[in-house]
């Protein structure tokens, strides 16, 4: 019988620390407010003094209510890339008998670090005889629309969006500029027709939106941000604000910083409020010619199995 030897290496990922060089110091946020509202603020967002938040980032809190700076944007939540703000001012409408037109524009600042997400968002229009059309100006302008119709009361479906009584529309690129249009070519079972710039999945169709939409909905959209410049100098030397155990990725406005893979925490602070976790390194050893594997292990409390030797190791202490 050929003997089976088994070896465990446990590496801490504290000792595995990046090299990632650090263009400010590690911001102290200690008396720095975390909350507005019922709305989370963590680095690099900041309320209040200039200390508490990276350049642009800078965030609004007005009654308990979290607005972007220098705009009337409503601040919902913060995410890894993405905020979403409260979009229900800016929904298009066109009623024919009374000739109403409403075409609403968002316009981000060149100076703020946000674009409008062209890929977690998407263009809905409502109504009947409706064409709706989004449209995004900048450096790259792209447009996008669809049409809906309503052959008969009967063939409006709740929650279908395909083409009658609603349609959606997904725009290739978004920069900072976006301007909403419907139009509808004659009434039957609605008088006005409604378009909107809406978070995907977050908008479910309602026969009911066909009358006064914009008088009851609450809409959200989301926008990326990036820090400004790029992760590295033309000489390949760090320029970048991410925090130990993170990567950096460039974006089209900059880059973002994310903690490394089983790491967890603010990529943007040094310490305790950063990445934090630990690196299982297993080490199979079979003393049969040819049968040897590594493997790293991520996910604390998993259990790796080795088939060929019936091995099986264990792993529940991370820290």
């Amino acid at each position: 019988m050929v003997a089976l030897f088994c070896f465990i290496i446990f590496l801490s990922l504290t000792h595995l620390s990046s090299t990632n060089a650090r263009p400010i110091d590690s911001p102290s946020i200690a008396d720095c407010p975390k909350q507005c509202g019922d709305v989370k603020i963590s680095y690099p967002f900041g309320i209040g003094y200039s200390h508490c938040f990276f350049k642009g980032f800078e965030v609004n809190c007005s009654q308990n209510i979290p607005y972007l700076p220098e705009s009337k944007l409503q601040l919902l939540e913060i995410l890894q890339g993405e905020v979403r703000i409260n979009s229900t001012e800016f929904i298009a409408k066109f009623c024919p008998s009374s000739l109403k037109i409403e075409i609403p524009q968002i316009t981000l600042s060149e100076a703020r670090p946000y674009t409008i997400s062209a890929t977690s968002n998407k263009f809905i229009a409502i109504g009947c005889n409706t064409m709706g059309m989004v449209t995004s100006t900048g450096e790259l302008m792209s447009s996008n629309r669809c049409y809906s119709n309503c052959p008969t009361k009967e063939s409006i479906v709740n929650g279908s969006c395909k083409h009658i009584g609603c349609c959606e529309a997904r725009l290739l690129q978004v920069r900072k500029e976006l301007q909403i249009y419907v139009t509808q070519f004659y009434t039957n079972f609605s008088e006005c027709s409604y378009g909107f710039f809406v978070e995907d999945g977050s908008y479910i169709f309602r026969e009911s939106d066909l009358l006064d939409f914009d008088k009851t909905a609450k809409i959200s959209t989301r926008l990326e941000w990036s820090i400004g410049g790029s992760c590295f100098h033309p000489g390949g030397a760090p320029a970048h604000i991410c925090a130990d155990n993170t990567s950096c990725a460039n974006t089209s406005y900059g880059y973002r910083c994310t903690c490394l893979n089983g790491y967890k925490g603010n990529p943007y602070l040094y310490g305790s409020q950063g990445c934090q976790g630990t690196l299982s390194l297993v080490l199979y050893v079979n003393v049969q010619p040819g049968l040897q594997e590594m493997e790293e292990l991520m996910e604390p409390a998993a259990v790796w199995n080795m088939k060929s030797s019936k091995c099986q190791i264990q792993s529940q202490q991370f820290s």
